[in-house]
């Protein structure tokens, strides 16, 4: 038997050693089909690195800020309204702040602003403070700015003090819709009383030194005329119903069309932050129809201005406009501290 088993033992031995020229054709091939697999996954596996990769820079630098166990908190001593907010703001994203009156909703958007424009450290929160930035200020280097009831009366309030100064009387024009849109462009011409010295310090919500009854064809208005009227600034106008209202002083205007005037102010440069806090309050029921509609014709993501990022602060359901794309609901949880986020899910809640 060991002799029978011999001639196999040694034919096994050959075969194993000694592969024939088909046998090299075949081993040769499966040794080139997996170098080749090992290249082209190597190849993937640095194709999905370097995508992983992009994708993470593209969504950090779209991330406008990023809070991380932040408290909210106001006064002295500080009494906590939100407790370890974590949450982050990219470029286009629609946050709706709710909650009920009291729980924080406008110092959690002032906190955002702060944080964006890199301020938000040691700085104290105050609810009156989270406005002032919308009331009478330039454009420039803007990062937050608030459109709701309390910043409108700041801005009257702000232009009757700067009327006030300027020493113009009842004879010449104060500040208009044009002027505040394009304070550089306010007529540079003498005092019509002759006082030296006069300096406006908030330049775009000065008087003008023209009379008050100036239209668009007066000479001291024809820069404002021409920068009102054409490109970007007269198409929002138009939108906004505001065209024929370009002259008209800001004191004289409605509520309505006050608010409007603000808005397009933020669409001609828009802020990282726009903040809509109960932009609809004090507003009659044909204005607030008006301003949802040019809102949800100029805001919304389909074929809307992009203004970085919204905070909409609302109480009601159907002045969440546009539309939100997430929602922060706070004055949860026991002490009404705590807070839940996420994408919105549909109307009227998150």
């Amino acid at each position: 038997r060991s002799i029978a088993l011999l001639p196999i033992r040694t034919y096994l031995g050959s075969w194993v050693a000694r592969p024939s020229s088909s046998e090299r054709t075949w081993l040769s091939f499966f040794g080139c089909l997996r170098l080749s697999m090992a290249r082209r996954l190597a190849r993937t596996s640095s194709r999905l690195a370097r995508s992983l990769s992009t994708a993470l820079a593209e969504e950090a630098s779209s991330a406008l800020v990023t809070l991380h166990d932040r408290t909210v908190a106001i006064g002295t001593p500080p009494r906590t309204l939100v407790d370890r907010l974590s949450l982050t703001l990219r470029e286009g994203d629609r946050l709706a702040i709710l909650g009920e009156n009291g729980s924080g909703k406008t110092v959690t958007a002032q906190l955002l602003g702060r944080a964006i424009g890199g301020s938000a450290d040691g700085v104290e929160l105050t609810p009156s403070s989270a406005v002032a930035s919308s009331a009478g200020v330039g454009r420039e280097g803007r990062a937050v700015v608030h459109v709701s009831f309390e910043s409108h009366r700041r801005l009257l309030q702000s232009e009757v003090r700067e009327y006030r100064e300027s020493r113009f009387d009842v004879t010449h024009r104060r500040a208009t819709l044009a002027s505040y849109l394009f304070p550089e462009l306010r007529p540079d011409l003498p005092h019509p009383n002759g006082f030296a010295g006069y300096t406006p310090k908030e330049a775009r919500l000065a008087p003008l030194p023209v009379p008050y009854d100036a239209d668009a064809h007066h000479p001291g208005l024809a820069a404002l005329e021409s920068a009102v009227t054409r490109g970007e600034a007269g198409e929002l106008l138009r939108q906004f119903g505001l065209y024929e209202l370009r002259h008209r002083p800001l004191f004289a205007m409605s509520t309505g069309e006050a608010r409007k005037t603000m808005v397009v102010d933020c669409l001609l440069s828009p802020p990282q932050l726009l903040v809509l806090d109960e932009a609809f309050d004090g507003l009659d029921s044909q204005s607030r129809d008006d301003l949802r509609e040019v809102l949800l014709r100029t805001l919304d993501a389909d074929g809307g201005r992009r203004t970085g990022a919204l905070a909409l602060i609302a109480h009601h359901p159907d002045d969440l406009v546009p539309p939100p794309t997430h929602a922060l609901l706070l004055g949860q949880g026991e002490g009404r501290t705590g807070f839940l986020g996420g994408e919105w899910r549909g109307e009227g809640a998150p």
